[in-house]
């Protein structure tokens, strides 16, 4: 209902102010939602050591929606106007979204999670906590894990929300679309694999590899000025934050068990949301300012570097 009522309301917008309350408030919140309800309802299906797999599977279909939405919207726009292609996509996503939700269910309580491949080293449950969201706002472990989601969104969308403007400064690629959709084949290529990654390293040790991974892009992106370098740049860029977004509702549901998961997934979104306001915003701005993306660049190395070792504080929270 929001994401058509976002793109509708967008459709007769006068001002650049009703604009930002249309689609970016209302179109936003209704992006949140999709985030934190398909996944958390997907992952209690089924058994601990494939829910990275699950996750993955799951979250994937947004990194694949550029492929056909970015050529729909273009077509749409250049046949009937920007206007009437926010009204039509409104409609598109509304009877999408609104009939496809009638599919997801939580399983009941006495359910049995399904394993879809027995492993040699199986990953054993702990006692299950299962925190509610005030419970879970008084532990350490939340703000740890908000600030290191902040960390990784922050660096992959200050690139992603650039992605045109870079690809043409830097290294001369006059059409966009070719970034968008390399970026989109292989964000849909690593949520999947970072999930399947993560069902045989463990959470943790995959979170770690994907920021450090990150430290290492960031810092050598300003040098990928050839067309053929930077869409291997933007590659690894889509592949290391599909793979991030994969991994976080499979960690928020171990810290804090599955019961809630939904809301308290809601909360950690909280920070891909600030994350893509604050990464975007300081990209435009420093490259207003110096002319180039490099210091944006290299915050965001710094930023994914300090994340790398806050994998390292990630632990169930303890009580007395």
């Amino acid at each position: 209902i929001l994401a058509g009522l976002g793109f509708g309301l967008s459709s007769i917008t006068i001002s650049m102010i009703s604009l930002t309350i249309f689609f970016g408030i209302i179109f936003g919140l209704a992006m949140g939602f999709g985030y934190s309800a398909p996944t958390p309802a997907a992952v209690k299906w089924f058994h601990i050591n494939n829910r990275g797999f699950i996750s993955g599977i799951v979250v994937s279909g947004f990194g694949l929606a550029p492929l056909y939405i970015a050529p729909l919207t273009r077509i749409l726009i250049h046949q009937t106007g920007i206007p009437t292609t926010f009204l039509i996509l409104g409609i598109i996503f509304f009877l999408t979204i609104f009939f496809l939700s009638f599919i997801i269910q939580n399983p009941p309580s006495n359910y049995i999670p399904i394993q879809l491949k027995t492993r040699k080293h199986q990953k054993t449950i702990a006692s299950e906590i299962d925190l509610d969201y005030p419970a879970m706002l008084k532990t350490s472990q939340f703000y740890f894990l908000w600030v290191l989601f902040f960390f990784g969104t922050f660096s992959g969308l200050l690139i992603i929300g650039q992605m045109a403007k870079i690809g043409q400064e830097q290294a001369g690629i006059e059409n966009g679309a070719i970034l968008v959709m390399v970026y989109a084949v292989f964000n849909f290529l690593g949520r999947i694999s970072w999930g399947s990654i993560s069902d045989l390293l463990g959470e943790k040790i995959t979170l770690f590899l994907i920021y450090f991974i990150q430290v290492i892009i960031y810092f050598v992106f300003h040098t990928m000025t050839q067309p053929f370098t930077l869409l291997i740049g933007k590659s690894l860029v889509g592949f290391t934050f599909g793979g991030m977004l994969t991994i976080f509702p499979v960690i928020t549901s171990q810290l804090f068990g599955l019961k809630n998961l939904g809301v308290n997934y809601g909360f950690i979104m909280t920070a891909w949301g600030v994350g893509g306001f604050l990464g975007p915003l300081l990209g435009g701005t420093v490259r207003d300012i110096t002319g180039t993306y490099q210091t944006s660049y290299t915050v965001s190395a710094l930023f994914c570097l300090a994340g790398s070792f806050l994998t390292f504080l990630i632990k169930k929270p303890e009580f007395k």
